[in-house]
């Protein structure tokens, strides 16, 4: 069992590869994605928009429904729908040298380095049109799953949807051979929004994937204790709060 103390100890660790070179995105796909969480019950699908945000040297992939939810609670106060929609975490890449992070805002806002994935793929002969854009076929094993990609030579990012990434081209769809995690693609154009830069949150608390997980654990433990922890000098009284239990999933998009 850890202690508040220790949980806020883990949560300042310092990452001594932060001085990422900022850029702005020059491109974006967008993608949906559908997800058999539960196998027991497979006429359930989790599906979300997904954007893919491109630089010339990293790549930033996070929730599309997340940023509008976001976009529209801010932005008109007679809007109504609470900023909740979509999932809280984005995964990076930078590609000189070749580092990964994901961010996390669940229990608060947290960054950590992920393993940046070498994926041996294998380019097969077959080809198709998606978008009127020819595109090839590679196959990979990864996290216990088997994945079949379709990638556009003549898009020359090594970049794709999630972890999915090597390839001479952008990834433009993807799925298991099961066809329980599937990445479909939504469209792909010049970034032309608001002016923003691909970098990690410099607010984020610095950790470890181990001790967000550990973290995110005995919050849901003692979900009072952490959050006055958190905001010692905070203004305001908690109401009780019990316990939480997470519901996990069987089918979990990584499997190993």
């Amino acid at each position: 069992m850890y202690s508040i103390r220790s949980i806020l100890a883990m949560m300042v660790l310092p990452l001594a590869v932060l001085g990422q070179q900022s850029e702005k995105p020059e491109y974006q796909a967008f993608y949906k994605f559908s997800h058999h969480r539960d196998t027991t019950n497979l006429q359930t699908v989790y599906t979300e928009n997904m954007v893919l945000f491109l630089a010339k040297n990293s790549s930033v992939y996070r929730s599309y429904d997340k940023l509008m939810s976001d976009s529209a609670y801010f932005s008109d106060p007679s809007y109504t729908l609470k900023p909740s929609k979509g999932t809280r975490s984005a995964i990076y890449f930078f590609s000189n040298p070749e580092l990964a992070y994901q961010h996390e805002a669940i229990i608060g806002t947290f960054v950590f380095p992920i393993e940046f994935p070498e994926l041996q793929w294998t380019i097969l002969p077959d080809t198709m049109r998606i978008n009127d854009i020819k595109c090839q076929k590679a196959r990979c094993a990864w996290k216990g799953r088997i994945y079949e990609a379709w990638f556009a030579p003549e898009i020359p990012f090594r970049a794709g949807p999630w972890k999915l990434t090597g390839l001479p081209g952008l990834i433009m769809q993807a799925s298991d051979l099961k066809k329980q995690i599937i990445f479909e693609f939504k469209g792909f154009s010049k970034y032309s929004g608001p002016d923003i830069l691909i970098a990690l949150p410099l607010k984020a608390a610095k950790t470890t994937k181990e001790d967000f997980y550990r973290t995110l654990r005995v919050a849901d433990e003692n979900p009072e204790a952490y959050f006055q922890s958190v905001y010692p000098n905070g203004k305001f009284s908690f109401p009780p709060m019990p316990p939480r239990k997470r519901k996990e999933m069987n089918n979990p998009i990584e499997l190993n």
